[in-house]
Formats: C-alpha cells, sequence, structure tokens
C-alpha cells in the first residue's frame, strides 16, 4: 500500500478529535511527514490499548519470531536451548491454564455458598 492510500485510510481516525490548527499543521506537512505521524499513532493505539500480561508476552514472542527468521548464525547448542525454552514456554501456558480453572473454581464455590446462604437466610424470614 502506497503512503498517500494510508494517509487516506487513517486520516480522519487521526484527526478526530483535534483542533482546525492542529488539522491544518496536519496537511501542511509533506507526504512523508503525514505518513510518519500516522504511523506513529497507530502504533501508540495498538500498545496503548494492551491491558493483559498475554499482549505483552505476545509481542516477545512476535518480535523472538522475526529475530529467528532473520537470523543468520546459531549453533547447535544455542538450537537446543531455544527448543528446550520453548518447551518450558509451553508447560508454562500450561500450568497458567490449570491455575486460572482452579481459581475460577474456587470463586464460583465461594459465590454458590453465598448464594446459598442468602437463599436460606430468606427462607427463614
Amino acid at each position: 500500500m502506497k503512503k498517500e492510500e494510508t494517509i487516506k485510510m487513517y486520516q480522519e481516525a487521526y484527526l478526530a478529535g483535534r483542533s482546525d490548527e492542529a488539522r491544518t499543521v496536519f496537511l501542511a506537512k509533506s507526504v512523508a511527514k503525514q505518513y510518519s505521524c500516522i504511523m506513529a499513532w497507530r502504533h501508540r493505539m495498538r500498545h496503548s490499548n494492551k491491558t493483559t500480561d498475554g499482549s505483552e508476552i505476545i509481542d516477545h514472542l512476535r518480535v523472538a519470531r522475526k529475530r529467528l527468521g532473520a537470523a543468520t548464525e546459531i549453533n547447535e547448542q544455542e538450537l537446543r536451548t531455544i527448543d528446550s525454552e520453548l518447551a518450558a514456554l509451553r508447560d508454562g501456558v500450561e500450568v497458567f491454564r490449570a491455575n486460572r480453572k482452579a481459581r475460577e473454581i474456587e470463586e464460583l464455590e465461594q459465590q454458590q455458598a453465598a448464594i446459598l446462604e442468602r437463599l436460606r437466610r430468606l427462607k427463614q424470614d
């Protein structure tokens, strides 16, 4: 996609909520500067919407995958270490799932107990 097409696609969203003066300043910039502003804005928007630890982990994994794809020299020992770290990461994901499930079960059981207690009190009245 060309810079001009990208600018056209995101310009309204980028300028939304900005003053007329800010709009004029933006539109007076060169195409390269407008494109740069919009791309920086998009980057900030993508990263500001991340609200979980998982989104940060995903970013790290994507960077690692890109670095692996761009690597020119990785020795066999490093490849084995990478494999073992990936296996540990998979194990960690399974442990996290199990812990999350246990926490959810405990929370639901506590809610159930509170509901049963409330129901018991209401029936006594």
